[in-house]
């Protein structure tokens, strides 16, 4: 279930325990088997695979829509709000260091 989770979905590493969770795993099992199988994912690199796939359906918005709509997809797939704004600067510089 966790390989078909994190191939079919660009989830973060807390997405995928509630979702195994919500499945009716055990918490500790759910760990157990995320810090075995996901030793070496990478959160970073899902987060911009996600936001640049997700992105060609915002192309036509303007930025500021843009962005919101971008952090709000990125934080309902679990990644922290850290590393959204991260990702976001990378994508689309902006001054205002507000902005989500």
């Amino acid at each position: 279930m966790v390989g078909s989770l994190t191939h079919r979905n660009d989830l973060s590493k807390r997405a995928i325990a509630d979702r195994l969770r919500h499945a009716g795993v055990d918490r500790q099992i759910a760990e157990t088997v995320i810090s075995e199988e996901l030793a070496d994912y990478d959160e970073r690199s899902r987060a911009q695979q996600a936001a640049a796939k997700h992105m060609k359906k915002l192309a036509n918005l303007e930025p500021t829509v843009l962005r919101r709509r971008l952090y709000s997809y990125l934080q309902r797939r679990g990644f922290s709000p850290h590393l959204i704004r991260d990702i976001l600067q990378e994508i689309q510089p902006d001054d205002d260091p507000s902005a989500p």
